[in-house]
């Protein structure tokens, strides 16, 4: 786990994303061009909508505020290692989408009250900052074996969703919060979304 930390610490959060995109280009330059050119924009339209909507699904079971939720029914590649960071999400708004290959690149709109990362002076111990922070981050879309799409590991900018620490093995920055002080606060940001 730390070993793969330090290499996620190693490479910048764009070159995961330029790796990606690497990849879904050499992918798209394999396929042949056999689509009339009048029904490939109809489909990559269907397929953008169809990964926004996936990871709309995705995003709304990752709010802070909704009981714990399994997303294992939405991943399509399973992230083989820990984030730096995880992000406790109030709000979400998905923006835009791009085909690339077979993959699709959507971007949402995060607002975070939190974030999370591993303590860097106590072992099995986490370090919270409690905040209120809006961030465009973007997330690589795959389609599954049964058709359906799925988000591939963590958003391009190397950050998780949820959180690992309960309060007693939590270092809270400012101190005194607790997860269902944040959870309250995120609740509120919601309310005020909606009114």
């Amino acid at each position: 786990m730390t070993r793969h930390l330090r290499l996620a610490r190693m490479i910048p959060p764009t070159t995961f994303l330029w790796l990606a995109l690497a990849c879904a280009e050499a992918n798209r330059e394999e396929q042949p061009a056999s689509l009339e050119e009048d029904v490939a924009p109809v489909r990559q339209e269907a397929r953008s909508l169809e990964a926004e909507s996936q990871l709309r699904a995705f995003l709304e079971i990752s709010t802070i505020t909704t009981p714990h939720a399994t997303r294992d029914s939405l991943w399509a590649c399973d992230p083989d290692y820990l984030a730096e960071f995880y992000l406790a999400v109030a709000e979400y708004r998905v923006l835009t989408s791009t085909v690339y290959g077979d993959s699709v690149v959507v971007a949402a709109e995060v607002v975070s009250v939190a974030e999370e990362t591993l303590h860097p002076h106590v072992t099995y111990g986490y370090l919270t900052k409690v905040r209120i922070r809006t961030d465009t981050l973007h997330w690589v879309m795959k389609p599954r074996r049964d058709g359906t799409w799925g988000v591939c590991e963590y958003s391009v900018e190397g950050y998780g969703l949820g959180h690992y620490g309960k309060d007693d093995d939590t270092e809270w920055d400012p101190a005194g919060w607790s997860w269902g002080r944040v959870r309250l606060m995120a609740d509120s940001i919601q309310k005020g979304a909606t009114s």
